[in-house]
C-alpha cells in the first residue's frame, strides 16, 4: 500500500515540476514591451511558463519601436534586450529548411490558411522547439499553430488577460 502511495506522490511532484513552453510573436511582443505588467499577469496565470519569441519577431520588433519613437537617435536594441533579460524571454532557433518551410505553407494554403514567411517560419520554429501555447493578433498565424497542435490565444484588445480560442 505505501508503495503505491510513494509511486502517486512521485508522479505528482512530475506533473508539478512540467513547465508550459509559451510562444509569443511580434505584435503581442509590442504590446507585453508597452505595458511591462501584461507578460508578468501571463507567467502568474500560467505558472512556470517559459516564454520564447523567434529572432525574426525581433527584426519587427525593432523596426516597429524606432517608426513609432519621436527621438531620431533611439536604437531600441538596448531596451529590448534588457526587457527580454528581465522577463527570462528564449529565442527559438532557426534551423529550419526553405523546403520545410514551403512544405508547411504549401499545406496551410490546402487548408485555406493564408501563412506566409516569416509567419510560417515562425509557426514551425514554435512548433520545434515544443511550444504548446501561441499567443498572436495574428489570425492566419493562429490557425497555421492550431494545424500543428498547439492552443492559440490572442490579447483581448480592452482587457490586460487573453482570450482562448477553440
Amino acid at each position: 500500500m505505501k508503495d503505491k502511495q510513494k509511486k502517486k506522490q512521485e508522479a505528482g511532484l512530475c506533473l508539478i515540476k512540467m513547465v508550459m513552453k509559451i510562444g509569443i510573436d511580434t505584435n503581442v511582443f509590442i504590446r507585453f514591451f508597452d505595458s511591462r505588467f501584461a507578460i508578468e499577469h501571463i507567467k502568474f496565470t500560467l505558472g512556470n511558463a517559459e516564454v520564447y519569441t523567434h529572432p525574426k519577431c525581433l527584426w519587427e520588433i525593432y523596426k516597429n519601436l524606432k517608426r513609432t519613437n519621436k527621438d531620431p537617435n533611439y536604437y531600441p536594441e538596448g531596451d529590448v534586450g534588457y526587457f527580454i533579460n528581465k522577463n527570462k524571454i528564449s529565442l527559438t532557433k532557426q534551423d529550419l529548411s526553405e523546403q520545410e518551410i514551403k512544405d508547411f505553407e504549401m499545406l496551410c494554403l490546402g487548408r485555406g490558411i493564408n501563412c506566409h514567411n516569416p509567419d510560417s517560419e515562425i509557426v514551425l520554429a514554435f512548433n520545434k522547439e515544443g511550444i504548446e501555447v501561441v499567443y498572436s493578433q495574428d489570425s492566419e498565424l493562429r490557425k497555421a499553430s492550431r494545424l500543428l497542435g498547439m492552443k492559440t490565444f490572442k490579447l483581448s484588445p480592452t482587457k490586460i488577460w487573453v482570450e482562448e480560442e477553440n
